[in-house]
């Protein structure tokens, strides 16, 4: 089992500070999808660690690398590939107390956030949107977007938000069009933290590219040129 793999190390790693291995993201979302990564593991570290959470990344990842698995570095996770399955390893650290909070090491730009990975999780499973994410996770694939899972995914549920549910084929042609005239200007905000604004993670160019694939998206006369 790959998790079981990777877990002498991380425990190894974090010796004492170890809370907790757990699958998350996709997988504990009900989102996944082929193609994508095959397994994401949230590694819960102690909230008396007082490293900076840099460090942490960092030190996780070399670690990684002295075992020989050929990490790579993403935003908030650690890649690996372990008999040709793709395993996403977030470290992250706990904060005090029953809340679930988390702080993770931005990689991508030099900072931290705070969040809740369980309540993703909630909200995601809760609102029965799960084909309509794994559609766009596939269009995006296929299509070579950059665009943050979380963000996707949140994407979907705002602009889903009220609207009476049909079928996927109809929700996906709503979901093109929000994402083509929305996503430029509106401020998605993590569930879990008001204070993080997710749709921070990409620049104007790179909302302005998931748009315009949108609205191209939306001029084709069948599903085979779009998701295929």
């Amino acid at each position: 089992m790959v998790s079981g793999d990777l877990q002498p190390h991380i425990q190894r790693w974090a010796g004492q500070g170890l809370l907790g291995i757990n699958r998350s993201g996709s997988f504990a979302k009900g989102t996944t999808i082929r193609g994508g990564t095959d397994l994401d593991l949230f590694v819960s570290i102690r909230s008396g660690r007082s490293r900076p959470l840099a460090q942490i990344y960092g030190s996780l990842y070399r670690a990684l690398q002295q075992a020989q698995l050929a990490p790579r570095r993403q935003d908030v996770s650690i890649g690996l590939t372990i008999r040709g399955l793709k395993v996403d390893v977030v470290p992250a650290r706990k904060h005090s107390g029953q809340s679930g909070d988390h702080s993770l090491y931005r990689q991508r730009t030099k900072t931290w956030t705070r969040t809740n990975i369980d309540r993703h999780i909630s909200i995601v499973k809760g609102s029965g949107l799960q084909r309509e994410i794994r559609a766009l996770k596939v269009w995006r694939r296929l299509h070579g977007l950059e665009f943050p899972s979380i963000y996707l995914e949140l994407v979907v549920l705002e602009a889903m938000k009220g609207r009476r549910r049909t079928g996927v084929a109809e929700h996906l042609g709503h979901l093109w069009n929000w994402i083509a005239t929305e996503i430029a200007r509106h401020r998605i905000v993590d569930p879990a933290n008001s204070a993080n604004i997710i749709s921070n993670d990409l620049n104007n160019q790179e909302r302005s590219d998931i748009a315009a694939r949108a609205t191209w998206s939306l001029t084709r006369s069948t599903w085979n040129e779009v998701l295929w």
